[in-house]
């Protein structure tokens, strides 16, 4: 009988054990990261999700899956009594969980259900991609001159459509020489007007599609940077200068699928006129 009863209490001390965590306020746990250079974990849920609650019984109740969470703060949130912050991450469905520096800014996202062996090998990417972050950003403190840091860094910004993180860097690799800049550099520059656009920011990411255009005049890079601004300036409003531009992509660009998607932008830009407003304000 003792031995059982202590047996009994191991394995409900081990149950208590393998429980994650869980914070519920997101200022709290941003505050608690910023002391730690722990990512937050914010995992968006709902109370009627079947997904949700195969994703709590499955997974996040895996004592693997808890242990490999230990290196994040983690907080759970209902996305039907946090609209505003669900807004603010886009997101779409539930389970999502959203990986954030202290700052606020997101680092990565697992979503959907997963089991628990994939769902640890995401988070380790995202935990590993966030230790190349922090290393570079040391790196670049350490020597500013480090151009392939800022390089790097500036790509992984971009991808995360943090424009305002990548710019400072863009901004110092686009003075450089064209023979000392990095060989993507129109790349680089197409994408900080992108992560701009993707976020609403229209005018930032003209500044960047016009570097595309006049300083790597006739490749595809700039090609594309031609459609992006009509684009732009559509969701702008600014109808008549978007057309105008659509045009001209259509009349000189050699890709064919950017010269169709012009087309169809411009036919699309030409019937709003009389409807209305544009549907979407980004990129």
């Amino acid at each position: 009988m003792l031995t059982a009863v202590v047996g009994l209490l191991v394995l409900s001390s081990t149950a208590r054990a393998a429980e994650m965590p869980w914070r519920t306020s997101v200022e709290d746990a941003l505050a608690e990261a910023a002391k730690s250079d722990k990512l937050v974990m914010i995992d968006f849920s709902d109370t009627d999700c079947v997904w949700c609650d195969r994703m709590e019984n499955e997974t996040l109740a895996d004592t693997s899956v808890v242990t490999a969470c230990e290196r994040v703060i983690p907080v759970r949130v209902y996305v039907e009594e946090t609209p505003d912050l669900a807004r603010k991450h886009e997101i779409e469905g539930v389970p999502s969980f959203i990986f954030v520096e202290s700052t606020g800014d997101e680092a990565g996202r697992i979503v959907g259900f997963l089991p628990p062996e994939e769902f640890i090998h995401r988070l380790n990417l995202v935990l590993e991609e966030q230790e190349r972050v922090v290393s570079l950003r040391k790196r670049v403190a350490a020597e500013p001159q480090d151009m392939e840091a800022k390089a790097e860094l500036a790509r992984i910004y971009c991808e995360r459509r943090q424009g305002d993180l990548a710019a400072p860097l863009v901004d110092a690799l686009a003075a450089l020489p064209k023979d000392e800049a990095p060989e993507d550099m129109a790349e680089i520059l197409l994408n900080t007007a992108i992560a701009y656009g993707s976020r609403g920011n229209n005018d930032r990411a003209l500044v960047y599609l016009a570097k595309v255009i006049q300083e790597y005049p006739g490749t595809e890079e700039a090609e594309w940077a031609g459609f992006f601004t009509g684009l732009a300036l559509g969701l702008k409003g600014e109808r008549e200068a978007a057309i105008k531009q659509l045009e001209q992509v259509i009349s000189t660009a050699k890709n064919e699928g950017i010269r169709e998607r012009a087309r169809i932008l411009r036919d699309r830009f030409r019937a709003e006129d009389e409807q209305g407003p544009p549907t979407g304000p980004s990129l």
